[in-house]
C-alpha cells in the first residue's frame, strides 16, 4: 500500500502547488468556507486542464485562463445588475465599460459629469 501511495502521490502534490500559485481562499473561522474556496481551486485548474484537452493547438497560462473562466461566469449576473434602473450612475457606467456595451469616450465623459436635473 505504500509503494502504490509513493507512485501514485504526485498527482496531489502537482493540484496542491497549482492551487497554491493562484489562490482564492481568504481567512476565515466558517468551515463550510473553506471547503467552497477549496472546490473553487481544484474548479479553477480542472477548467484549465479541459481547456487545453479541448484547444491543444493552443496555450494559454492559467492566469488568463482563470480570468476568461471569472469573466464567463459573471457576465450573465453583470448583464442582469446593468439593466436594473435603481443602482447608483457610477456603477452602471462602470459594469457598461466592462461589457463594453458603450464607447470608451462616452464612458469617460459620464463618469467625469455631475448629474443635474432637468426636463
Amino acid at each position: 500500500m505504500i509503494i502504490d501511495y509513493n507512485e501514485s502521490k504526485g498527482g496531489v502534490n502537482t493540484l496542491d502547488k497549482m492551487c497554491a500559485a493562484y489562490d482564492c481562499a481568504r481567512g476565515t473561522e466558517r468551515w463550510p468556507m473553506v471547503i467552497f474556496y477549496a472546490l473553487l481551486n481544484i474548479a479553477g485548474v480542472n477548467s484549465m486542464v479541459l481547456f487545453h484537452l479541448q484547444n491543444i493547438d493552443h496555450r494559454i497560462h492559467r492566469r488568463k485562463c482563470l480570468h476568461i473562466l471569472v469573466s464567463e461566469l459573471a457576465d450573465n449576473y453583470l448583464r442582469a445588475r446593468v439593466a436594473q434602473t435603481n443602482i447608483p450612475r457610477t456603477i452602471s457606467v462602470r459594469l457598461k465599460k466592462i461589457l463594453g456595451l458603450q464607447d470608451p469616450q462616452h464612458v469617460a465623459n459620464a463618469e467625469n459629469t455631475r448629474g443635474c436635473c432637468h426636463y
